[in-house]
């Protein structure tokens, strides 16, 4: 082998092992499945491989998305309908492409007075589809669309239906599954000429239906009935939590979370959780069906120090005054969690509605026990961590002077963070104080499982100091 060859080959080798390096990190695009009828489809489009909203939503969206059209004409979410599409081989092509976003937009056959005689079906066909798409390994996101209005009667199909009876469903849909609406109904309401046969809409309406789909996908806007989302688009990297969009980003390089809801109503109310982000999410996700964001920033191994606390300040006062969050949040607090909840509310009293804490360290003697951990955090000695008198147990005066409702859920069994080393000495000094507090026992329980099987009670009681801060906040 002569000199020039064996050049040739190691030059090649490395332009190959460059090119397969570039393509391990280049991300894979995120994956859109539209599941829908004739107006998924593109019926009546001229060249409909091309202007259908499916694939005009695949240019606007560019080269991080592939978007894969599935709609079939004629096709009925309901399964008793004439042509359900659960039967259609297209069904099950769309859950193995597993995408990561699912948009449906079905309904409008289902109108007919044939198919909408098992309208008592409708929700829960509806809810079984939606959580079969969410129930697929890729964890998509799913958005679900209101009918596009239909402007005559055409076999069958008609408005009155879709407007009267459709839409409410689909807003419950929403309401159980967690899927996102996007209002296709008001988008072409009052446009007939779009729509030129009153049920299919043409080229250009097709346009507008992928310009508002690829705003709810991009998160620049999403629309429904009763309100037009107008958050401003969020930085970071997008992913599902339990099908509301969560963004992950870095804020002066502090990690932090935001999870929007469908459904942002005024005053955007907030939850702040910290720690064990993600378990037992139950009230978390009830929050978001109300229009709460859910938001964390990380401050783990700080165990409620100053540090931790700064980092809290910073990440309020980005959220209040660069998103236009509500003055007041709610606090969620697992666990060590306990400790900044506790730490930062006693800072800054007048920034809070309300506190949900959850088998809390409320003494950091207690648990983690004064250790080197603690004591690094802190910038303690052992000796000054002994006489330590920040704990949350210490500094109670703040909160209850600003009348700050505190709400409690431990189990009885808990011989990890003792109640009676925490909890209930909580308790008794913030009663002392004339602070309001409630404790659920959940006996025979241990630190774990955290949070109720049914989150009712603290999602209640959120709410409803939520509600009394709002109008001022």
């Amino acid at each position: 082998m002569t000199r020039r060859v064996f050049t040739f080959i190691i030059l090649g080798a490395l332009c190959l092992c460059s090119h397969l390096a570039f393509a391990a990190d280049t991300p894979a695009p995120t994956k859109v499945a539209c599941i829908g009828d004739s107006i998924t489809y593109g019926h009546g489009i001229k060249d409909r491989n091309k202007n259908s909203f499916p694939a005009q939503l695949a240019t606007m969206l560019g080269k991080k998305y592939t978007v894969s059209n599935f709609g079939v004409s004629g096709s009925t979410l309901l399964k008793k309908g004439n042509k359900p599409y659960w039967n259609l081989k297209q069904f099950k092509t769309a859950q193995e492409y597993q995408p990561n976003i699912v948009i449906i937009k079905l309904g409008t056959n289902d109108t007919k007075p044939g198919n909408w005689k098992h309208k008592r079906e409708f929700k829960s066909n509806y809810i079984e589809m939606v959580k079969t798409f969410q129930g697929l390994e890729s964890k998509p996101a799913v958005w679900i669309c209101y009918p596009i209005p239909v402007f005559s009667k055409k076999g069958g199909v008609n408005d009155k239906t879709v407007r009267e009876e459709i839409i409410p469903l689909v807003d419950k849909v929403a309401e159980d599954t967690g899927a996102r609406i996007i209002n296709l109904y008001k988008l072409l309401e009052g446009q007939p000429e779009l729509v030129p046969d009153k049920v299919h809409p043409n080229g250009e309406g097709a346009k507008l239906i992928a310009q508002t789909i690829a705003k709810a996908i991009t998160g620049t806007a999403s629309q429904t009935d009763k309100q037009s989302n107008t958050d401003t688009p969020w930085s970071g990297k997008q992913s599902s939590f339990h099908s509301f969009a969560q963004y992950s980003f870095n804020v002066e390089n502090m990690k932090c979370r935001v999870v929007v809801p469908n459904v942002i109503v005024n005053g955007k109310p907030w939850m702040w959780r910290v720690r064990l982000f993600g378990h037992e999410p139950q009230t978390d996700i009830a929050l978001l069906k109300k229009g709460f964001h859910v938001v964390y920033v990380d401050v783990s191994g700080l165990y409620g120090a100053p540090k931790a606390v700064a980092r809290w300040d910073s990440f309020y006062k980005y959220l209040t005054e660069s998103r236009g969050f509500a003055k007041k949040v709610a606090l969620e607090g697992m666990s060590r969690g306990g400790l900044i909840i506790f730490n930062w509310a006693a800072k800054n009293p007048e920034k809070i509605h309300c506190i949900y804490a959850d088998a809390p360290v409320c003494d950091f003697k207690s648990w983690p026990g004064i250790n080197k951990a603690i004591m690094t955090a802190y910038g303690l000695t052992k000796e000054q961590a002994k006489e330590y008198k920040g704990n949350p147990v210490d500094n109670l005066k703040p909160l209850a002077e600003a009348s700050v409702p505190l709400l409690h859920v431990v189990g009885d069994a808990d011989n990890v963070v003792p109640i009676a080393e925490n909890t209930s000495v909580i308790e008794k000094r913030y009663k002392e104080l004339g602070g309001q507090i409630t404790v659920i026992h959940k006996k025979n329980v241990g630190h774990h499982p955290h949070s109720l099987k049914d989150p009712k009670p603290i999602v209640d009681f959120i709410l409803k100091h939520a509600q009394q801060c709002l109008s001022g906040s």
